[in-house]
């Protein structure tokens, strides 16, 4: 008898969490990623990230912030590794205004659709150099969340002029 209930609870407790449960992975179907270099000027640049989303799921927004949300949300957040080729030029930020939903929860900020994040540069050298970083979000629907781990990119610079000494 006591195994019968033993197997009984366990299969209970699996078929509730396969139900009930987002697997960690998928969340490439859900959300596609593109980055691009946009020239500024002569020394200037942004790196462009572009998150494409699938209808029902979002993104949330660089300002979103989890404490107006009853802590709920993970902002989308980009880490560049340092290179002497160029400077970041104060923080990232989102390239679109990001749509304001208010609930029981409270405030959230993201993006549908299409959500667009941009890092201003300065650019310190006429050769091509690569720019390396990281980035986090987290993918959401009204069933729940998903959270990818954090992922790494490249893009490449090239064709600048940097300012000379007397110019910086």
């Amino acid at each position: 008898m006591k195994i019968k209930m033993l197997l009984f609870s366990l299969m209970f407790l699996l078929t509730g969490a396969m139900a009930y449960g987002q697997p960690a992975d998928g969340w490439q179907e859900k959300i596609s990623w593109s980055f691009k270099i946009v020239k500024v000027d002569e020394n200037h640049a942004d790196v462009v990230a572009t998150a494409k989303l699938i209808e029902h799921w979002h993104v949330y927004s660089m300002n979103h912030d989890p404490a107006k949300a009853d802590f709920t949300g993970m902002p989308t957040k980009f880490t560049f590794k340092k290179n002497d080729n160029y400077r970041l030029i104060g923080k990232a930020k989102d390239g679109k205004k990001p749509k304001l939903h208010t609930d029981v929860l409270g405030e959230s900020l993201f993006f549908e659709d299409v959500a667009v994040f941009k890092q201003r540069i300065e650019v310190l050298t006429d050769k091509a150099f690569d720019i390396d970083f990281e980035y986090e979000f987290q993918v959401c629907d009204e069933n729940g969340c998903l959270f990818p781990p954090a992922q790494g990119a490249t893009v490449n610079v090239k064709g600048f002029k940097p300012l000379s000494k007397e110019e910086q």
